[in-house]
């Protein structure tokens, strides 16, 4: 499922891509279920036109992605509260592709999870199949490995708060008109009401 940030009221939808031999437009099918829960923080934009510091990449033109680590599958669109416990670079063909590692708060108290160094230490290796689940998981369609930037560690909540407050900021500025909407994103926000 994917934002689509182009149509009226952004709505969530099926991933769809162009088949290679029909040209048609199909559902996206990764080859591969995620061992997590995956979706986005609203209101967070990867700048497709600012240039990362660290990994020399510009954003992805999405949102943030968030990798959801509890105990239950999560209904899709569904909203929870989370703790954040880190975040991986992923470098998705060129593009900055954070994902950012969060448990929801229940299990996180229940769990006494409070970083990515405790969840290690109660699920050891399940840091490793995440990271090997996005290494691999466009090798489905044909394309190359996915990399990863800062040595393929998990960042620190502090990083991680700052990327998530950068992000937002970014995204602060588009609506604004601070910065150019070259993507076409609807950002008609003052027309939500009418749904």
């Amino acid at each position: 499922m994917e934002v689509a940030t182009t149509e009226e009221l952004t709505p969530v939808k099926q991933d769809i891509k162009k088949d290679k031999q029909s040209g048609q437009q199909v559902l996206r099918f990764y080859g591969k279920e995620p061992p997590f829960n995956y979706g986005m923080i609203p209101q967070t934009w990867e700048n497709n036109k600012h240039l990362d510091k660290d990994t020399q990449c510009y954003g992805d033109n999405d949102p943030l992605d968030i990798v959801e680590l509890g105990r239950k599958d999560m209904q899709s669109c569904s909203v929870t509260d989370v703790k954040v416990l880190g975040a991986i670079c992923l470098i998705d063909q060129g593009e900055l592709d954070w994902k950012i590692l969060t448990m929801n708060v229940e299990d996180s108290k229940y769990l006494k999870i409070r970083n990515i160094d405790d969840f290690t230490q109660q699920h050891p290796g399940a840091v490793k199949e995440i990271f090997e689940w996005f290494r691999m998981i466009k090798t489905y369609d044909g394309k190359p490995q996915n990399r990863f930037g800062h040595d393929e560690k998990v960042l620190s909540v502090e990083k991680t708060l700052e990327i998530i407050c950068d992000n937002n900021g970014f995204y602060r500025k588009l609506v604004a008109g601070k910065l150019p909407n070259d993507s076409n994103f609807w950002l008609k926000h003052q027309d939500a009401h009418k749904i």
